[in-house]
């Protein structure tokens, strides 16, 4: 190989360039993104490869030469698309809203009838119709994996399994309106007026109801569940100015292990449960998550977090749900402490555009923070050995 390189010379490494640039995967360059238009950004440029117009949600299936992407507008509908070129290569047209229910399954509702769509052809597996409305078809009214579709509908929960839309059980009642599926865990949270806001979970094989916990709180509980170690469960408040609540529910009992006085708005927990990375502003704190006991290890003032541990690291990016401020750090994950700051970009936003949200993904060798918002969106590729932004770019 040396001689050959020899001899032809630049225009053999040229060629050479060329064709490793040709063959990269664009699942490994490609990032997927969502917000005022949906699309893919070759990360390379920072540039749009493609897109749509019009809002909606966008994701991609598994890295590799003949990766997809699906997107999902607004108005509803479902059309799914190579990554490389957005050619179309089947579409929903007309269809109604829903989401993505494991890797193979999209769930949409008309009126009171619930279908799943196989998200690799298409086409409709099964078709059911309940005897009652149902409210929405977005989390947090509903929770899907490969097992099961929970899905809140008027003064009730119905239980329906994936496999053939078959009516699992149906149960009466309020309070159903905030699902959430916690290693592999359903939960339900609710707050009324003049009553306390009270979590329970629900044995998702009988719709029975394993125990219940109030909160003597007048805040809502968010309407989600923060993630948590599999014996312990975390629900928190919404985000609303500096009041809040947090508490540790054991998974098995719903018996309070302990408290905070803060909101959480991010939670990553290492793979054994035993410790847990919180952004509770105004500090990001690493704690038993048994006890709560641990310590603050920086400061963290905005109202959005996300997590994403990348070997021995621990990347931390906060964002303000309701403007354009972000930012993103790296911690030893072993010791907590702070290896770097990156001087990520965002997008400005009119301050009457209320919506903002953020999130870290490896792309093949890149770590990339993707934003989107009112005002649109935005990608940084940052180098994870040291914090540098190599590139940064508003999506127009």
């Amino acid at each position: 190989m040396r001689v050959l390189l020899a001899l032809a010379g630049p225009a053999c490494c040229l060629f050479l360039a060329a064709s490793l640039a040709h063959t990269e995967d664009s699942s490994d360059r490609m990032a997927v993104v969502g917000g005022p238009k949906m699309g893919a950004v070759d990360l390379s440029t920072g540039q749009w490869a493609w897109k749509r117009n019009g809002w909606g949600e966008a994701w991609t299936g598994a890295p590799g030469p003949n990766a997809v992407a699906w997107l999902a507008p607004e108005q509803g509908g479902l059309e799914c698309v190579e990554l490389e070129t957005g050619a179309s290569k089947w579409r929903l047209e007309g269809s109604p809203l829903g989401l993505p229910a494991g890797p193979t399954r999209w769930i949409a509702r008309e009126g009171r009838t619930l279908s799943a769509v196989s998200l690799q052809t298409g086409e409709t597996v099964w078709k059911t119709t309940l005897d009652a409305d149902i409210d929405d078809v977005r989390p947090p009214a509903i929770a899907a994996d490969d097992d099961a579709v929970f899905v809140h509908v008027r003064e009730g929960l119905v239980a329906l399994e994936m496999k053939d839309g078959a009516v699992r059980w149906e149960r009466e009642g309020r309070g159903f309106e905030r699902l959430k599926l916690v290693h592999g865990g359903l939960y339900a949270c609710a707050k009324y007026a003049g009553t306390p806001a009270y979590v329970r979970r629900i044995d998702r094989a009988t719709g029975k109801e394993y125990w219940r916990c109030e909160i003597q709180t007048d805040l809502e509980p968010a309407a989600a569940f923060a993630w948590g170690a599999p014996t312990i469960t975390l629900v928190s408040s919404a985000p609303w100015g500096d009041s809040g609540w947090t508490h540790a529910l054991d998974a098995a009992t719903g018996k309070v292990c302990w408290s905070s006085d803060r909101t959480t708005v991010g939670v990553w927990a290492d793979a054994g449960g035993a410790r847990a990375w919180i952004a509770s502003p105004p500090d990001l704190r690493v704690v038993d998550t048994a006890s709560g006991e641990g310590s603050a290890i920086d400061s963290l003032e905005r109202d959005g977090a996300a997590f994403l541990l990348d070997g021995n690291r621990m990347l931390v990016a906060d964002w303000e749900r309701g403007s354009c401020g972000v930012g993103l750090r790296a911690y030893d994950a072993a010791t907590c402490e702070k290896l770097w700051t990156a001087i990520v970009q965002g997008i400005e936003v009119p301050h009457s555009e209320y919506w903002h949200r953020v999130r870290l993904e490896r792309i093949g060798p890149r770590l990339v923070l993707i934003g989107e918002s009112a005002g649109g969106s935005y990608v940084n590729v940052i180098d994870p050995a040291t914090g540098t932004v190599t590139l940064s770019n508003a999506l127009k």
